[in-house]
This record gives structure tokens, C-alpha cells and sequence, in this order.
């Protein structure tokens, strides 16, 4: 992409990797954050993208902020809105397809302090707070992570 002055690729396993990308701003860019100023709204990570463009992103905010954005963004940028509603954010874009029993045995790992370093709590303990077998709550663990 030639607005893409300079990349830095941060491995975190081996099929995945962080990307931290310095772009330079094109006219584009700017109508783009023009549309989002002095609104009310947030961006939802993740944001995907293909070689040319943002290809999906969730906006959260009120009624008159999102119709103004679109408004604002319709003459310059070429877009689809694919959903409207009501936001929960437990079922945003980052734990879609995780269950509440998945979120709640997750919730409890971190109250007992499973994931506090050094760690407080054993999968044992997490499991008979959560009234699950130790394996039961390790795969509910590692489905949420």
C-alpha cells in the first residue's frame, strides 16, 4: 500500500502476530475521522481489512451520533451498513460465539485470581467454585482465551 510508511510484525505463536503499521494520512483518512469528530461513538475492535480498504468494523453510540456518521461518511466512502441494534457488549465482535457459561467460569478464574501473577487460584479451585469438572473448566477457559 504506498501510504504505508513503516511495519513492525511482533510474533505471539506461530500462526499469529501482532502488526503495528505507521500509515501516512491521505485525503481519505481524513474525511474519515471529519465524520467521527465531536460524536459520540466507538470503534469495536476488531477491524478487518483486505489490500484496499476496512472491510468491517462495529460502531457503537446513540441514534443521532450514528446517523450523523453516515451521513457524514455516505458522499465520501463507499459503505454498507449490515446490522443495527441494540449493543451488548457481551456478544461484541471480540467473544462472539462464547457462551455465558464460558464468560462466567472465565468471570470466576479471574475473581479467584487464576490469572494473577503470581497465580492465587489452582484449576481445582476454579472448577469447584464454578461446579464443573477440572477439565470442564479448563476447556471453558480455553475457549474464552
Amino acid at each position: 500500500m504506498d501510504s504505508i510508511a513503516w511495519y513492525d510484525l511482533t510474533p505471539v505463536s506461530e500462526t499469529s502476530f501482532y502488526a503495528y503499521v505507521c500509515q501516512e494520512t491521505r485525503a481519505a483518512d481524513e474525511r474519515w475521522r471529519a465524520a467521527f469528530a465531536r460524536r459520540d461513538l466507538v470503534v469495536v475492535p476488531p477491524i478487518t481489512y483486505d489490500a484496499a480498504s476496512v472491510m468491517g468494523c462495529a460502531i457503537v453510540g446513540g441514534a443521532a451520533d450514528l446517523r450523523a456518521l453516515l451521513e457524514g461518511l455516505s458522499a465520501a466512502i463507499d459503505m454498507t451498513v449490515e446490522r443495527l441494534g441494540e449493543y451488548d457488549h457481551r456478544y461484541g465482535t471480540i467473544t462472539e460465539g462464547v457462551t455465558d457459561r464460558q464468560l462466567a467460569v472465565l468471570g470466576t478464574a479471574v475473581e479467584l485470581g487464576y490469572y494473577d501473577t503470581p497465580r492465587t487460584a489452582t484449576l481445582r479451585e476454579v472448577a469447584a467454585a464454578a461446579d464443573c469438572a477440572p477439565s470442564t473448566a479448563s476447556n471453558h477457559l480455553r475457549k474464552t482465551e
